[in-house]
């Protein structure tokens, strides 16, 4: 499991800022639609985001069922629809959706069960909007690692975090997503302390 960090309203606002999402787009009637197929990628591991489907889901959009709950991990995978997501804003503005590009975008990035607990799978879920499934992006503007970003569940304050129980060294293969309190400051210049956490967004 990672190691426990504090939370994020400790980070100092000199390292932090609101970061851009990949680009949503606006229609006619001034509803957002779906932004481009982005790869979530761990820039540190070179590790990539993508929903374990299990051996026996043969799921289409008529039978979806069987996907609901599976994990989302960090693997080698390179490209594929399992691995590749779209990031949607309410037609309100705030924080956005998450979406599987499969099954025309109707799966979302969901904290479990509404959980606040550190170690609370991260899991694919039918999209509802519920503030368990919108998360936030923020950006380290300075220094060595430039450009990382965190997201953090709106739901709780917890940042999407690799499960590491070898941590601060790097995660296993096809390590599963949860939630864990946001990086301390002190932790904010050491990239081997930040595997678990950064991110970086790769448009297809």
């Amino acid at each position: 499991m990672s190691k426990p960090k504090a939370g994020l309203n400790a980070i100092p606002a000199a390292f932090l800022m609101f970061a851009g999402q990949p680009p949503v787009f606006a229609d006619a009637a001034g509803e957002r639609d779906r932004g481009p197929d982005t790869w979530i990628t761990n820039p540190i591991t070179g590790g990539q985001l993508f929903v374990a489907i299990s051996d026996g889901c043969r799921f289409n959009i008529e039978n979806p069922e069987c996907v609901l709950g599976s994990r989302v991990r960090l693997g080698a995978r390179i490209g594929g629809n399992y691995s590749a997501f779209f990031f949607e804003t309410p037609p309100g503005g705030g924080a956005d959706q998450i979406k599987w590009t499969s099954l025309n975008g109707t799966k979302c990035l969901d904290v479990a069960r509404d959980g606040k607990a550190n170690g609370t799978p991260v899991v694919l879920w039918g999209c509802h909007g519920g503030p368990n499934q919108q998360w936030q992006t923020q950006a380290f503007y300075k220094g060595p690692h430039k450009g990382f970003k965190i997201l953090v569940s709106v739901s709780s304050g917890k940042c999407l975090d690799v499960e590491n129980p070898a941590y601060p060294g790097w995660p296993r293969p096809d390590a599963p997503l949860q939630i864990w309190d946001c990086f301390h400051p002190t932790e904010l210049r050491k990239a081997a302390n930040r595997v678990n956490q950064v991110w970086e967004y790769r448009q297809r």
